[in-house]
């Protein structure tokens, strides 16, 4: 598909289409043309398209935008210490006790809301008595919540 002025395409709702057409530029090279700026959809979409060994997806993959960092709920550069899960996507708690940078700590929503997880939340650093702040999206403030501790016997 030659098109030099494609900005963005975004894809809704259509987890059928599997390949996206090759973006040729001038010179039918394998490179994007120069006006695309973002391809936008949902990541379940994203991770199922099948690639042309010609046309690699690291050649579009800076362009894909997913609709949950769209909307911000993405923590980018952050993992959960518990599940492992990276980037945190949805609500993610940020311990206030365990220093960012040398030993931060951080729970994806779904490892800070189940109780039987919450053994494995206590290391060297982290402990059942320190307190958590949510982060919502990213770029909000931290909101101060409870301890895993008060979790456990509430």
């Amino acid at each position: 598909m030659i098109c030099d002025s494609l900005e963005t395409v975004l894809v809704q709702n259509c987890l059928e289409l599997k390949r996206l057409p090759q973006f040729k530029g001038e010179h039918q090279s394998t490179q994007p043309p120069t006006s695309l700026k973002a391809i936008k959809g949902i990541r379940e979409w994203w991770d199922s398209l099948e690639w042309d060994p010609a046309y690699p997806q690291k050649i579009l993959q800076p362009f894909f935008i997913s609709e949950e960092e769209e909307e911000g709920n993405v923590h980018t550069g952050i993992g959960c210490d518990n599940c492992e899960m990276t980037p945190i996507v949805g609500n993610r708690y940020k311990c206030k006790d365990c220093h960012e940078g040398v030993i931060g700590f951080d729970l994806c929503e779904e490892c800070y809301n189940t109780p039987s997880k919450h053994s494995d939340f206590v290391n060297q650093h982290n402990t059942k008595r320190h307190t958590f702040e949510l982060i919502a999206n990213r770029g909000d403030s931290p909101v101060p919540v409870h301890t895993v501790e008060e979790l456990n016997s509430a």
